[in-house]
């Protein structure tokens, strides 16, 4: 396996911290200025414009699930801006389980900081259920 890119690398560190329940840690890769976007209608859902304002909604899921959130990539891309994740999302709260795959789309600063980011379930339905 070659080198990987630079945001790649900040990332799946980030991720390995929010796996790790360590938000202290993941907020490092994120801009202070950044937007991030949960698609649906639960109590996730929305557009979250600043670094506080995403790390509270990172704390929300953290404690609906009660830290069992786990991404698991499958696939990563990257370029000088972008980096796209397949990957798969496990979790549990209240008697149910998610299960799922999804695609996060993560575009970085010349700082090499996260600016803008988003999910996207591959079923929105299961996850909109699970996260309602």
């Amino acid at each position: 396996m070659g080198e990987q890119h630079p945001n790649i690398l900040r990332y799946r560190h980030a991720l390995q911290a929010f796996n790790e329940n360590d938000l202290d840690a993941a907020k490092k890769a994120f801009s202070e200025d950044m937007v991030y976007r949960f698609p649906g209608k639960s109590p996730i859902a929305g557009k979250y414009h600043g670094i506080e304002q995403f790390f509270k909604a990172l704390q929300l899921i953290k404690d609906m699930t009660g830290g069992s959130l786990v991404i698991e990539p499958r696939i990563v891309f990257a370029d000088g801006q972008v980096v796209m994740v397949y990957g798969h999302a496990t979790a549990q709260r209240e008697g149910k389980t998610l299960d799922i795959d999804q695609v996060n789309l993560y575009r970085f600063n010349e700082e090499g900081k996260i600016f803008d980011g988003r999910a996207i379930p591959v079923d929105l339905y299961a996850y909109d259920s699970f996260w309602s």
